[in-house]
This record gives structure tokens, sequence and C-alpha cells, in this order.
């Protein structure tokens, strides 16, 4: 429908990377005038995933005159791996020793399709890649501090930290006859039938009572 390409579109959703069977997307509308100019309007517009390739590539810390977190983090990859790597060549045994130094090459090649700007470019040009090396590594930074500035920004902080104070039921402090009413939470003759000013939930629904009782 008109309605999924639009979306497909906002979304980001190359042309190239669709799957065409015989015809443009396009097509399928014919004549319809009025979809063809939203279709081309959509085309024409920032998508979300532009909008957020745009926004990672300004991560702070990515200046290799700053914080410079890509060389960092490279050094760090490329120490983990020589650890590995050592602890690999330690194994006394010679099958399971080159079965981790084959795993861990392969290990070492997956991290050089990030670290090398050509092969993630190449990547990127096949389609199994959609962000552009620069915001790929604002997301990387993301991901591994994404816990730093989350209580900040959490409007509901303090609900969020209501389990803390949880305890066993039995010790929960018992509520008064008087608390009940107020809490409209008694029990008629020990049905669960929940009542409010002496009305169950039947009567208060049929009188046109909309209120939800707890």
């Amino acid at each position: 429908s008109l309605q999924f390409r639009l979306l497909e579109n906002k979304l980001g959703v190359r042309a190239d990377l669709r799957v065409k069977y015989n015809n443009n997307y396009t097509k399928v509308f014919g004549g319809d005038e009025e979809a063809l100019r939203k279709i081309e309007l959509s085309e024409s517009q920032p998508s979300l995933a532009l909008l957020v390739e745009r926004w990672l590539e300004r991560t702070p810390g990515l200046e290799a005159t700053g914080f410079n977190f890509w060389g960092k983090y490279e050094k760090s990859v490329n120490d983990l791996l020589e650890e590995q790597k050592q602890i690999a060549l330690s194994e006394p045994v010679e099958a399971v020793k080159q079965y981790r130094l084959n795993d861990l090459e392969k290990r070492r090649e997956v991290y050089e399709s990030i670290f090398r700007s050509e092969i993630h470019e190449a990547l990127l040009n096949r389609g199994e890649r959609r962000f552009s090396h620069q915001a790929l590594q604002g997301a990387i930074l993301i991901t591994f501090n994404r816990d730093e500035p989350r209580d900040r920004y959490k409007v509901f902080v303090d609900l969020f930290n209501l389990s803390t104070f949880l305890i066993p039921r039995s010790h929960i402090p018992h509520l008064t006859a008087d608390m009940r009413s107020k809490l409209c939470l008694w029990r008629n003759g020990g049905t669960n039938d929940v009542q409010e000013n002496g009305k169950t939930g039947l009567e208060i629904e049929e009188n046109g009572f909309e209120e939800d009782i707890v």
C-alpha cells in the first residue's frame, strides 16, 4: 500500500536495496499522480536512518585530537587479542591450541572490518552495512557508555527505584477496616467482589460509573 511505501522511505529503505520483482515499486500506483507526488517527496526528504547517522557522527569524543575514543578502543582490542593469543599458545593440547588460534584470527578479521575504513566502505557499498564509518564509531561509543547519563533523563526515576524498597508480603503493614474503606478495597464475606460504598463492581458498572476499582 502507499502508506507502507511512504513509511519505508521515511525509515530509510534505499531504492537500490528493494526487492524489485519485475517493476519499480512506484509503477503499481499507475496514474495516481497524488500518490506518486507523495512518494517522490518522501524520497527527497531526509530519512530517519540518515538523521540518526548524522547524529551519531557528531558523538562527542570521536575527535582524534580530543578524547580519541576510536584510537583507545582499537588499542584495547589489540591488547585483548594479544592476551588471548598468549593464552591460546600456552594450551598444551595441539588440537585445542589450533582451534583457539583459528577462532582468534576470525575475530581479528571481524574487528579489522570496523578499524579499516576501506573494508567498511566495501561492506557499505554491498549493502551489508548502513551507517558511515564515523557513525558506526559513535554508535559503539554510546553502546559502551549507555548507562552513564540514564538517571538524569529518567522522569519517573522514583518509580523505577521502587523495587529497591520491596519487602515480603507477610511483613507489609496490615490495613485497618477504615483504611480499606478509604482505598475502596474491602471484600464482602470473603468473596472477590470488590465494593465501593456498599456496591459491588457489577452494580457500579450497571449504574453507569466508569471509575476503575483497583
